[in-house]
């Protein structure tokens, strides 16, 4: 299994991780050694989950398949790198915090495996799991950059979690316009197709939005989802023609850039 092999396909994920991170770090008004070592341990233990996952998955592929997945030795390499490297951030947190976070990765963990075991994990679900767990990255680099207020840091996880629960219902909107087979000509046959894509993305902004008017940040910051709503509604009415996925990627991490520098300087 070589370290090519170990690393995630699912490129969406990797914005799930270091934009939120982006974020923390630029809401505290720094970037300190201790959030870049947090960043290179988050990635380590990220890898780690993805090694165990795939490890785990392979049990049922057969015995010439299941040597080209990673081993425990993958995963465990990859879990004490991040865990060095997270170390001088976590260690800077109250042992309460740090408790709740360690339950919190535990708990997407064993989630994870029983989506496995439910064929979910590439589904609906498991990709909601992962906009849910992998911003925790965002309070994380918040802490580690000088950051103190609990509030604040909570608020910042809720906020990019709507935001990336976004992302992976218009991707999924996407993926399931394209493999309908009736063209969908009519704009109202259209605005039908996208109207549970376009409810949730109303929702998530303003669970957002309540966030927000929680915390102590500017109620202004929803000017970040602004792109994410427009990005909805025009999706939504060129549903007329086929969809193409790659193109569909490079504009969600435009969007998670764009999310990220309006937060930062809006919030």
């Amino acid at each position: 299994m070589t370290l090519i092999g170990a690393l995630p396909r699912e490129h969406g994920t990797w914005a799930m991780v270091i934009v939120p991170w982006i974020v923390g770090c630029g809401i505290a008004r720094a970037m300190t050694a201790r959030a870049v070592l947090l960043l290179c341990g988050a990635i380590a233990l990220f890898l780690a989950q993805h090694a165990l996952t795939e490890w785990y998955r392979a049990r049922r592929l057969p015995p010439a398949r299941r040597a080209s997945a990673p081993g425990i030795v993958v995963v465990v390499a990859f879990a004490a790198v991040g865990l060095v490297a997270a170390a001088p951030a976590l260690t800077t947190l109250p042992a309460g915090l740090v408790g709740a976070f360690v339950v919190a990765a535990i708990a997407l963990i064993v989630v994870s495996v029983v989506l496995i075991d439910m064929r979910l994990d590439h589904a609906l679900p498991g990709q909601v799991l992962g906009a849910i767990g992998l911003p925790l990255t965002a309070p994380l680099a918040y802490f580690a950059s000088g950051g103190g207020r609990a509030r604040a840091a909570a608020t910042l996880w809720v906020v990019d979690v709507a935001f990336f629960l976004w992302a992976v219902f218009y991707v999924r909107l996407k993926i399931i316009a394209r493999a309908h087979r009736q063209p969908l000509a009519a704009l109202g046959d259209r605005v039908r197709f996208g109207a549970s894509t376009l409810g949730v993305t109303a929702a998530l902004a303003a669970m957002a939005l309540v966030a927000l008017a929680a915390s102590d940040f500017s109620p202004r910051a929803i000017v970040a989802f602004v792109p994410a709503l427009i990005q909805s509604i025009a999706g939504t009415i060129r549903l007329d023609r086929q969809p193409r996925l790659k193109p569909v990627g490079f504009l969600m991490l435009g969007h998670s850039i764009a999310f990220a520098v309006l937060f930062i300087a809006l919030a």
